[in-house]
């Protein structure tokens, strides 16, 4: 009998009653499974299951009715729907159901239901909901049948709830039987079927959304059913389109819903009068078919305008009417799909329009919609899901903000000239605002506030704590006319709106303040001081000026900024604005830091067993609602499931269960206690289906569980079997045990790993480690102090950046910025730090070699630029790269700069193997640090922990948008290696005497934690140790003890309570004696500090004096914290280093409140010591002698501190970075705490006294520890050793200036001028001061940006008028610079220009006779090609207007937009049309342009001359008929306008397949095309696939009297030829050389510029020992060596009379030599008398670009016969030119080199030679030079002829 009460307490707690708002009229039947697998047991289970779900509901024919049909091998009908009307004969015929088993032919069960069960005559009603639900423990006999069925059935009308019941069901068939997935359910067997019992209830309600259950609307689906649309993806709209159907209660009084499908043609599939149950309507989408076709959009907008919402179909007046379109591309008719939208908007229908993937065109789904809050776009079909939520909240009237809370105050005008009606309008504004949000304190606040000639607060934040109070409220709101004094209004609300006591909540929670007026304020100045308070206090501040009296530039000031600012025409049109001003309130500004916005799914497992008690359940149930109240919540960010288990586990709500936190909150009030064992193993079972994806799980969040229990589970075993099962499907598992009753072993084997498991005492204490699991479940690490100049070092950083087809552009692009923001923080250069770049997937690509920028803005542009390459993860190869190439001296290698890789990725390497050997051998390398990031939850940490150097140098982000959080930690990790150092050995000793209480003691320990949270730990950061003490000292833990975080939580919450009396001085010996032992992890060069709580005077007060004294003598700094008012505040000051160490609490709840005091006293402990820092520097490095008049003498005769002792023993010794070393720590008697002794060594010794003197600030990082100081220096090293006073001031002030700018916490820097005459230094000061107060402003200059600026010559400025009218016109929001350039002689103007041109979109020179006669506009355009470089992608447009005769080579560079008149019938007006035209269509093309140009990759380049064009546009013609998948290249159409069409035509040629050259008379007279002529034989010399036709036996006739490949190209010829030259010009000696004949040298014309030379950095060693060899040979030779990047000395290019160019690798990879380059063979292209460009090949060239291997080679460093002539010795000379001097060494070959094409150059350019120049890119070897003129002698045969051969033998 006791056990039948027990289960009937039970069953009343389980079974509730139906949810409110479930849908009265409901046709459900039960499908049961009675096949053999189920036994006689299980299957009354199932019917136990149908008798209690079936009492939960009203019976009846106007109510719900229920039938129930079993299947095995046959179908029975126990009964229909109408067969039993009253409930208590219903549950009777349930329990009667008889069970008759055999096979699973689940198929015919469904057929059953689907012609059978509702039909009119079974009680099948045409106005219910029809519901079927499957029970099975099995897959059916059939499977093929049963998905054929169920689709039927769907299309029927009925929703099908599946619910699978063990581990027998297949997943995806359950998921082919039900509706769709969230209507699939599962359990592990029988007996756990009640658990389900309340999602199974709700589906069947067929329950509307909270927020959409009063909506009535007329809603009209527009279909996208065109061919570009995959049945797939079909499948998944339709899909999108049900579950918005789902959110509405449907009916005729309700919501209706209409489908129109659209492709070809139009078809209408349902009205809206069609159906009128929801059922109906899901099952009328499930039907739609698939049409396929093209995409008619606007006939199916015109459809529905002209039918959808009449009368006849359904169509209502007075309900919101609604048209949602669906399209993944651009409509067929664009004209007529605007025109049919247009109407629709004018009918006063509201239009929603959807974009898919990227070939919906944006323009048109803005037209579509009724405005841009209606447009919404999505990657692919399955990001439509995301969508539900804002489609719900505007088709049902419900704000988006549902969930969110917000303190919203509203600040109303009363004055005068408002009037009592327009004030009512206020009012009655904030009403219909108020009524649209959640009001309470976990949503919404709203408080109102007036002003006039005083403000008015009329209610607060908290007064009215639900809508319908607040509502009425407003409504008797007075009207209290006055002047406008707007600023009193605003002070008002700063001061007392927004106070905590007047409702306000903590900063996580937005402010805004709303303000109407319809007029000026009294006190514009007033008003706008007020509002900068307001906006500094970080108040959102929205201003509404309603009519015509407002000034907008006063109402932009008050608001927050411009997007904030609204106005209204009158009183009476301010309803337009609530939708605008909801969105605006709703936009959170300050997104959640906690990774809160991020895409998570997290399950909560909560004990509910008996061991908790029903107080200590709700603990668990609001611990979990505060977690939840930290995220954002909904299908694009975090999602929550919650499962509760005692007995048994129940899935008290799955993740798509709710989207916003009030539901949820709401749903956890609900939550009952069941009590019961602890089956830990069943709550982790049924989270595993928690993420399966019909409960909402999503392939890309992240999957945590977190269990909370207070004991052990029933087994173990089991449990942690369940648990591995969970971590197996990428779930991590937190585990939280509370109390003394947990296993350890079983927390452990639960969790992730050791830092995913937590312990507390008790349940009142689990919110104190609510930031340690968000952290540990969002994976943010927390940032330590780092030095901010850490990269003004010597450090080479290489990131590796994962480029796999896992990331998607969109992330890798996260990545580029986050290695942005990192560089940022540095100093860029060859003495700092260099940063390289290289990305890899299935092959390893070099971005960014580490010399190859010094210009921080130019590296960040670089880096942008890095394109995106898809395919495998070899992170192997990448370390590999690391290793052997990344830092070569070469690719910019360092021997004394530190070595950091960083490897950023998102996955696992194809090799573990290979890529944990590739690391080992990476860290091996000297001075080598290796840093791990690993983003998202598909990272190996295993992997990781291998890459890296240590688990120090592991990091893990959530995902790629939390990579940010990063930045500091990674800036700290790489800046230890810089020399920053901050270490701490910290012991706390707890007083847990009598009387403290256990309550009070865990408040102390709670102190504690958050000491160990806040600071960075480690053994090379701070240690903790804890011991506590009363009667007795219990030792918790040593500072060496632990070497993590989380760990020392742990520990620290584990502390003993020990009781009994205060023995203080026992702790305190304690300590001395054992905690401060090396042995126990002290630290000789670490700060040591002791911090002692205590509650009461210690027992004995001498011992305590006596030992707290030897402790301080031990070098220990002492905190006393007392709390209470029994504390001895003598004995404090008696244990504390001194009274700034004391610290008083009024209890143990205020400790709290004195945390930071704390810490800062801790962290800051050298600094409370510190009262002056005293700076000494040797006269002799290492000499520290007592010379009388030095720092180090004085300190020795005033202060008895000897300098030369401290250093024998240092503690810091950092003279090789920093110049300087730290003392240890001095006397007590002594003003100062440390000694900092400055002092160069010979490693530092070639830097300057300045850069000396500035790097002490770096060492001061360690030493503030991010607490804001004084410090005072005398002028350092200006005693003996008589350094300028006024030198080391300018370098002391500026570097402070400089430090506290990058962040040291400098509060104050105090520098001692000792004697009277000081008068010059004090002026110096002044003028330091004044200086550095005008760059500050200068430094702030605004520059503005312009989307076009026009480079033009003034005479010209008609043309650009005329331009810029026609370009306004066609798009009126442009910004163009179209004001002349004034070039000012008299002053620097190209810095001016250079930025304006680097902050525009689009730079336009307009090409004129005028523009090229101006050297002015030449230097711009140099500057421009500049800017193109610099910014990584082709913002230069050239327009060529006017016929120019000779145009200048920079100018030839670039492909420029020809829009010169030159046909009949063509008008410079049209050409300007054109031009406009033109611009404007790069604008918006230029991203597809840029990332097409980065990746030059065609099938066929067809090479042509210009002259005849024909035959070229009729082959391409040909192509794109007959095989359009084929990429060719074809210039007039590939050579984009603004880039290098010399880079594009031969890096196009390097990578093409095969090359078809229409050869012709003007073929053969073009130079450019010989060159790609020649280019292509040298590839088919190289590749067997390229132009291999023109070899064949078959080929045309006219092409068999070309030479055989070996022949055209002879190097080994050439080769020779040159060393034959050497050798009969010169007398070789002994690695030397002497020219046999010398020559003459005559005086050169001063007037030229004789020489440039363009070289790379590797070269310029070679670049120098040319220069000293001409300037040896003719002094008045006048020479340029490259240097300068910004385009300035392009124009040298122009000018000079030879170009040298030193030809490698290196100079190959960067694009401003490639820039010299081709304006180098431009030049020498157009001078076919005389030879200009001289080339010089320094390195072998590799493969690519395959040009440089055909220009003609003057010397060629990699010629054998150099190293045969001159054996390796070096050669040492003095340089004393304009660009160095110095001493250099010298290879002998290199020397003899240059003496040669020294020689050549003098010879040539005093005209005792005249040499002819060979074509630029030629064939190697004399005899083949014109082997392409022969051709012209056999007769040109038909292009078409060519083309049929070219098909035939050309393998593609």
């Amino acid at each position: 009998m006791k056990l039948v009460f027990l289960v009937a307490a039970l069953t009343s707690v389980v079974w509730t009653q139906v949810p409110t708002g479930c849908r009265s009229k409901l046709d459900i039947v039960f499908l049961l499974d009675a096949s053999y697998s189920e036994g006689r047991t299980n299957f009354n289970k199932q019917l136990k299951f149908v008798e209690n779900f079936a009492n939960q509901f009203n019976i009846g024919p106007d109510a719900t009715q229920l039938s129930v049909v079993t299947f095995a091998t046959t179908v029975h009908n126990e009964f229909y729907l109408n067969a039993h009307p009253a409930k208590p004969s219903l549950i009777s015929a349930i329990q009667g159901v008889s069970y008759r088993p055999g096979a699973t032919y689940t198929d015919k069960a469904l057929s059953f239901a689907e012609t059978v069960s509702f039909l009119p005559q079974h009680g099948g009603r045409a106005d219910a909901e029809k519901i079927v639900i499957v029970l099975t423990d099995g897959q059916s006999s059939n499977h093929a049948h049963t998905v054929s069925q169920a689709t039927q059935l769907h299309g029927s009308g009925a929703e099908v709830i599946a619910v699978g019941i063990g581990d027998g069901v297949s997943n995806s068939e359950l998921e082919s039987i039900a509706s769709d997935t969230a209507h699939v359910f599962q359990v592990q067997d029988f007996d756990l079927l009640h658990t389900i019992q309340n999602q199974l209830t709700n589906a069947a309600c067929q329950q509307a959304a909270l927020h959409c259950q009063s909506a009535v609307a007329d809603i009209v689906f527009a279909i996208d059913s065109s061919s570009s649309i995959s049945s797939t993806d079909f499948s998944k709209q339709m899909s999108f389109v049900k579950n918005l159907v789902r959110q509405y209660n449907v009916g005729s009084n309700e919501t209706q819903f209409s489908v129109v499908s659209f492709a070809s043609s139009i078809h209408p599939e349902f009205n809206l009068n069609k159906y009128q149950s929801k059922t109906q309507v899901l099952g009328a989408i499930s039907s739609i078919t698939h049409h396929f076709g093209s995409t008619h959009t606007g006939e199916a907008l015109d459809f529905i305008a002209n039918n959808s919402f009449t009368s006849a179909n359904g169509g209502r007046s007075g309900v919101d009417k609604w048209v949602v379109v669906l399209t993944d591309g651009a409509s067929t008719r664009p004209t007529k799909t605007i025109a049919a939208a247009d109407r629709l908007h004018k009918m006063g229908i509201e239009v929603i329009s959807i974009g898919v993937g990227s070939g919906a065109n944006k323009a048109e789904l803005e037209a579509i919609a009724t405005d841009p809050q209606h447009v919404y776009r999505v990657d692919d079909f399955n990001g439509l899901q995301a969508l539900m939520t804002n489609i719900e909240s505007s088709t049902c009237g419900y704000n988006v903000c549902h969930g969110s809370k917000a303190d919203v105050v509203f600040l109303l005008d009363s004055s005068a000239s408002e009037g009592a009606v327009n004030f009512e309008h206020q009012l009655d504004f904030v009403k219909n605002f108020t009524d649209k949000f959640d009001i309470g304190p976990d949503a919404v606040q709203i408080g109102l506030a007036t002003f006039s000639t005083k403000p008015h607060g009329h209610f607060w934040l908290d007064t009215y704590q639900n809508k319908t109070d607040l509502i009425n409220a407003t409504g008797y709101v007075p009207y209290i006319p006055g002047s406008t004094y707007t600023d009193l209004g605003l002070q008002f609300a700063l001061n007392e709106s927004f106070s905590t006591g007047n409702g306000a909540r903590d900063g996580s929670v937005p402010k805004i303040l709303i303000v109407l007026t319809d007029g000026q304020s009294t006190d514009p100045m007033a008003t706008a001081l007020m509002a900068d308070k307001l906006h500094r206090d970080g108040i959102k501040v929205i201003t509404i000026g309603i009519g015509q009296g407002v000034r907008t530039s006063e109402l932009t000031v008050i608001a927050t900024d411009k997007n904030h600012m609204f106005t209204a025409t009158d009183f009476s049109s301010l309803a337009t604005l609530q939708k605008d001003l909801q969105l605006e309130t709703c936009r959170n500004e300050k997104p959640n830091t906690e990774c809160g916005d991020k895409a998570a799914d997290i399950v909560f497992i909560l004990d509910a067993s008996g061991s908790e008690g029903i107080d200590n359940f709700k603990k668990e149930l609001n611990f979990t609602a505060d977690f939840m109240k930290g995220f954002q919540i909904g299908p694009q960010h975090v999602q929550f499931g919650l499962v509760t288990f005692s007995n048994y586990a129940r899935s008290e709500f799955y993740f798509n269960t709710y989207h916003d936190l009030q539901s949820i909150l709401h749903k956890l009030d609900t939550i009952r206690y069941s009590g019961g064992s602890t089956h830990t193993d069943s709550g982790l079972s049924s989270a595993k289906f928690h993420f399966y994806s019909h409960h909402g799980a999503r392939p890309n969040a992240q999957k945590i569980a977190i269990v909370l229990t207070d004991g052990m589970s029933y087994s173990t075993s089991r449990t942690i079997d369940k648990a591995n099962q969970l971590k197996n499907m990428g779930v991590k598992v937190i585990s939280v045990g509370i109390g003394n009753s947990v296993s350890k072993v079983e927390l452990n084997g639960i969790a992730t790993d050791l830092q995913h498991v937590f312990t507390v005492t008790n349940f009142d204490v689990l919110k104190s480690i609510q930031y340690e699991i968000k952290t540990a479940a969002c994976a943010i690490p927390n940032p330590p102090v780092i030095d901010p100049e850490c990269g003004s070092g010597l450090s080479d950083i290489v990131f590796l950046l994962d480029s796999s087809g896992s990331e998607t552009k969109s992330n890798f692009n996260k990545m580029l910025t986050f290695v942005q923001n990192f560089t940022k923080q540095f100093d860029i250069g060859p003495n700092n730090a260099q940063v390289g770049v290289a990305t890899f997937s299935t092959n390893v690509h070099e971005r960014i070699k580490l010399n190859q920028y010094s210009d921080k803005t130019a590296l960040l542009a670089a880096i942008s630029g890095i394109y995106y390459d898809h395919g495998a993860t070899y992170t192997d190869e990448a370390l590999q790269y690391a290793r052997t190439d990344a830092f070569l001296p070469s690719h910019g290698g360092r021997a004394n700069a530190s070595r950091i890789v960083v490897v950023m990725t998102d996955g696992q390497s194809m090799s573990h193997t290979k890529t944990q050997q590739e690391a080992t051998s990476l860290k091996s390398q000297p001075n080598m640090k290796v840093i791990a990031i690993g983003i998202g939850s598909g990272v190996n940490s295993q992997e990781l922990n291998s890459i890296a150097s240590d688990p120090q140098h592991v990091f893990t982000v959530a995902n790629f948008d939390v990579l940010n959080k990063l930045n500091s930690e990674l800036t700290f990790t790489s800046c230890q290696t810089c020399g920053f150092i901050q270490t701490a050995d910290i012991i706390f000793a707890l007083d847990s005497s009598s009387s403290e209480g256990p309550l009070n003691f865990q408040k102390q320990i709670d102190f504690v934690q958050t000491f160990v949270r806040d600071l960075p730990v480690g053994p090379n950061n701070v240690q903790f140790s804890v011991l506590s003490y009363g009667s007795s000292v219990q030792n918790n833990f040593y500072l060496n003890q632990y070497s993590a975080k989380r760990p020392i939580l742990d520990a620290v919450q584990k502390t003993d309570n020990v009781g009994g009396s205060t023995q203080t001085g026992e702790a305190l010996k304690y300590i001395r004696e054992h905690n401060m032992l090396a042995t126990n992890g002290a630290r000789s060069n670490s700060s040591l500090f002791v911090i002692v709580l205590t509650d009461g005077a210690s027992t004995d007060k001498a011992v305590t004096l006596q030992e707290a004294n030897l402790l301080k003598a031990s070098g220990a700094t002492v905190v006393a914290i007392g709390v209470g008012s029994n504390v001895d505040r003598t004995e404090l000051n008696a244990i504390a280093s001194d009274p700034n160490h004391v610290f008083a609490a009024q209890n143990f709840d205020a400790l709290q409140t004195i945390k930071e005091d704390v810490k800062k006293a801790a962290c800051d402990g050298v600094n409370t010591t510190v009262a002056a820092l005293a700076s000494t520097t040797p006269l002799v490095i290492g000499d520290y002698s007592n010379l009388q008049g030095s720092m180090i003498g004085s300190l020795n005769h005033n202060l008895g501190i000897s300098t030369r002792e401290l250093s024998k023993d240092k503690s810091m010794d950092l003279r090789i970075h920093y110049s300087c070393w730290f003392s240890k720590d001095l006397s007590p008697d002594v003003p100062f705490g440390r000694l900092l002794c400055f002092e160069r060594t010979r490693a530092s010794s070639k830097q300057s006294l300045t850069r000396q003197i500035r790097d002490i600030f770096k060492v001061l990082v360690p030493i503030l520890k991010n607490q804001s100081t004084t410090i005072i220096t005398p002028l350092l090293a200006t005693g003996n050793q008589r350094s300028d006073k006024g030198t080391v001031l300018q370098a002391t002030v500026l570097g402070a200036i400089s430090w506290i700018q990058a962040g040291l916490p400098l509060k104050k820097l105090k520098i001692v001028l000792y004697g009277a005459q000081n008068k010059d230094l004090n002026k110096c000061f002044s003028s330091l001061k004044e200086k550095h107060i005008k760059t500050q402003r200068k430094e702030n200059r605004y520059i503005p940006s312009y989307d076009i600026f026009f480079v033009y010559q003034s005479t010209d400025s008609t043309i650009v008028k005329a331009l810029t009218k026609k370009l306004l016109a066609r798009k009126s929001d442009l910004i163009i610079h179209s004001t002349a350039s004034k070039f000012d002689d008299k002053t620097v103007w190209q810095q001016g220009i250079f930025d304006l041109m680097m902050g525009s979109k689009r730079i336009v020179p307009v090409l004129t006779p005028n523009f090229v006669g101006n050297d002015d506009c030449l230097e711009t355009f140099n500057m421009a090609i500049c800017c193109t470089r610099l910014r990584g992608n082709d913002v230069l447009i050239p327009l060529y207007l006017e016929s120019i005769q000779i145009i200048p080579v920079s100018i030839v560079l670039v492909q420029y937009s020809d829009c010169r008149v030159r046909k009949e019938g063509e008008t410079a007006e049209m050409k300007m049309d054109v031009a406009c035209a033109r611009l404007l269509q790069t604008d918006t093309q230029k991203e597809d342009v840029t990332e097409k140009e980065s990746n030059m990759s065609h099938d066929v380049f067809i090479s042509y001359a210009h002259k005849n064009p024909n035959e070229a546009h009729l082959l391409l013609e040909e192509f794109e008929k007959q095989h359009p998948n084929l990429e060719v290249f074809f210039d007039r159409q590939d050579l984009h306008v603004g880039g290098m069409w010399q880079k594009s035509l031969y890096y196009s040629l390097d990578s093409v397949k095969c090359v078809i050259a229409l050869v012709s008379r003007a073929y053969l007279s073009s130079v450019v095309c010989q060159e790609e002529f020649n280019i292509a034989m040298y590839r088919c010399h190289q590749t067997v696939n390229v132009a291999h036709w023109v070899f064949e036996k078959k080929r045309p006739s006219y092409l068999r009297r070309t030479s055989t490949v070996s022949q055209f190209f002879a190097f080994s010829e050439v080769s020779e030829a040159r060393k034959k030259d050497v050798c009969d010009t010169y007398t070789i000696r002994l690695n030397s050389m002497q020219r046999k004949v010398p020559f003459p040298i005559k005086p050169l014309d001063s007037s030229l510029c004789h020489v440039v030379v363009s070289a790379s950095q590797n070269d310029l060693n070679l670049a120098t020992c040319l220069l000293h060899q001409l300037q040896k040979i003719s002094p008045d030779i006048k020479i340029v060596l490259m240097t300068d990047y910004t385009g300035i000395n392009l124009k040298c290019l122009q000018t000079a009379e030879k170009i040298v160019v030193f030809l490698s690798k290196q100079y190959l990879d960067s694009d401003h030599h490639l820039e010299e380059l081709f304006v180098s063979i431009i030049r020498q292209r157009n001078d076919k008398e005389r030879q200009i460009l001289h080339v010089c090949q320094t390195t072998d060239l590799g493969g690519n670009p395959a040009f440089a291997h055909l220009l003609p080679i003057s010397v060629c460093l990699e010629d054998k016969f150099w190293d045969s002539l001159f054996k390796e010795s070096t050669k040492t000379i003095t340089l004393d030119l304009t660009e160095l001097k110095g001493s250099f060494s010298y290879r002998s070959k290199h020397f003899a080199a240059m003496t040669k094409l020294a020689d050549d150059l003098l010879l040539e350019l005093t005209g005792q030679t005249a040499v002819k120049p060979s074509p630029i890119i030629k064939p190697a070897g004399k005899k083949n030079m014109g082997v392409v003129r022969e051709i012209t002698k056999v007769k040109f045969c038909s292009f078409l002829e060519v083309y049929k051969y070219m098909l035939v033998y050309s393998k593609f």
